[in-house]
């Protein structure tokens, strides 16, 4: 059965809307009405009315979503059975398992898992302060931070993973890594890969542009790359080269480091090695 809807009174216009958000709520009054009182099949109108709400917020993006009081009560006496004995929080969404939390005292904490907070990426807000009181390994993205959150940053163990690839692809304003490291802030460098933002796997890349974006040195910019990723992941042994640490490195065709940011997107990698193995490329021959 199709309904179709042909209101009899002025047409919203698109100016309309925007001069006027209470025509975009006539309009959906009006809506409501016709479904009410002319739809064959009887409707409660709460139903009808979650109904909105939900394509509302699943119009905004792919991770925004609607639950109901019964939903809502569904999933929270879900998670209490299915993952308290993990001791993490956890959603399915799309077919996939997504760890949204870990449980103090639990044993996915006890295992070593870390939270991480997806942080002040689109605008100000408090993702870098529940970052730092939660003890989060990494605040991720910090592209708007005020004095408050540098301050905090700077006084945790929570580390600063910027993201300059996505700000390449999106066009938005780059992180003030300046300010962050001369707060003190421990900062790393990652790409984000992703098909929607940032679809970069290139870690050259975003070294370059921490150094012509962020104003960070090449000293620094390599360094977030390597020891700082390593201290997102809270994990000491990789990301240097030191004795008991993984012998993971990597042979550039360059006279320095500085030519990551100097000859940005030029392949420089000669060879790979991983755990002390070669894993990738050759060894030039000496002379």
């Amino acid at each position: 059965m199709l309904l179709l809807l042909v209101f009899a009174s002025k047409p919203l216009l698109a100016a309309d809307a925007a001069s006027s958000p209470y025509d975009s709520l006539r309009l959906f009054s009006e809506a409501l009405f016709e479904i009410t009182q002319k739809y064959v099949y009887a409707k409660p109108d709460k139903d009808i009315i979650y109904g909105s709400i939900r394509g509302m917020m699943n119009s905004l993006d792919p991770d925004s979503a609607f639950l109901t009081p019964e939903e809502y009560q569904n999933y929270r006496s879900g998670h209490n059975e299915a993952t308290a004995e993990a001791g993490v929080d956890c959603i399915i969404k799309d077919g996939l398992l997504a760890l949204t939390a870990v449980i103090d005292g639990g044993a996915g904490a006890a295992a070593g898992l870390q939270p991480r907070v997806h942080a002040n990426q689109l605008g100000p807000g408090p993702g870098v302060q529940v970052a730092v009181e939660a003890g989060a390994a990494s605040a991720d993205h910090c592209t708007f931070t005020d004095d408050a959150d540098v301050d905090a940053l700077a006084s945790s163990a929570t580390v600063a993973t910027l993201l300059p690839g996505v700000e390449f692809s999106t066009r938005q304003p780059y992180p003030d890594a300046r300010r962050l490291l001369d707060a003190g802030v421990t900062v790393a460098i990652a790409t984000d890969c992703n098909p929607g933002s940032c679809f970069t796997s290139s870690m050259p890349l975003c070294v370059a542009l921490a150094v012509r974006e962020m104003r960070m040195t090449t000293q620094e910019a390599v360094w977030a790359a390597t020891a700082g990723g390593a201290r997102a992941l809270r994990r000491p042994d990789v990301g240097h080269l030191a004795a008991g640490a993984r012998a993971d490195l990597v042979l550039l065709d360059a006279p320095s480091h500085a030519y990551l940011a100097y000859r940005p997107g030029v392949p420089l990698v000669t060879a790979v090695w991983r755990d002390g193995r070669l894993a990738a490329g050759r060894i030039p021959r000496a002379g």
